[in-house]
């Protein structure tokens, strides 16, 4: 079985990121959970350190921007595959953590895209799956890759800042992507 490392980049989210962490804490699925704290001023730090060595703190000091924060991320894990979660994610649920690296586990997907969509809502969205595709707009920050996917473009990951999302879609294509309902 690929091991699995979950990176989370936080960023002001005190009140969210330890229901993110529990989550994934509970979904079993993980070797390592990296937090990438990026120079939160609110007391995202504290939470984070409430969970001692159930996560992996890396504490950047100063806002880098998110791309800079999950290379950051990258760059120590040691897991096979790569989930990023985004910090701010208000229900996020073990189902949803497993939901996203099944794709790659049994399915031979190269990578998955969490959608805050509902069942029927999903449904209706792969309908319109071929016109997203080419405007490219998934921006969801529940993501599942393989990390040889990712280590070659770490460097440009890292310039990207917010806009990472969106450059994460051009590296895997979408027939090789499952979306998942979250």
């Amino acid at each position: 079985m690929n091991s699995v490392s979950v990176i989370i980049p936080v960023f002001n989210e005190e009140k969210t990121v330890a229901n993110v962490i529990k989550a994934v804490l509970s979904s079993g699925l993980a070797l390592e959970i990296i937090c990438v704290n990026d120079g939160s001023t609110d007391k995202s730090l504290e939470a984070l350190k409430s969970f001692g060595d159930k996560i992996e703190l890396n504490d950047l000091g100063k806002n880098h921007g998110k791309g800079f924060a999950l290379a950051a991320g990258v760059k120590i894990a040691r897991g096979e595959i790569i989930v990023f979660l985004d910090s701010d994610h208000p229900n996020l649920s073990k189902d949803h953590v497993r939901d996203l690296i099944e794709p790659l586990l049994n399915h031979g997907f190269k990578a998955a895209i969490g959608l805050a969509l509902s069942d029927s809502t999903t449904k209706f969205y792969r309908s319109l799956l071929g016109i997203l595709i080419v405007s490219n707009v998934f921006t969801g920050g529940q993501r599942t890759y393989f990390k040889e996917t990712i280590l070659p473009y770490l460097d440009q990951i890292s310039k990207t800042g917010y806009g990472v999302d969106l450059f994460l879609n051009s590296l895997v294509p979408t027939k090789e992507t499952r979306f998942v309902s979250l």
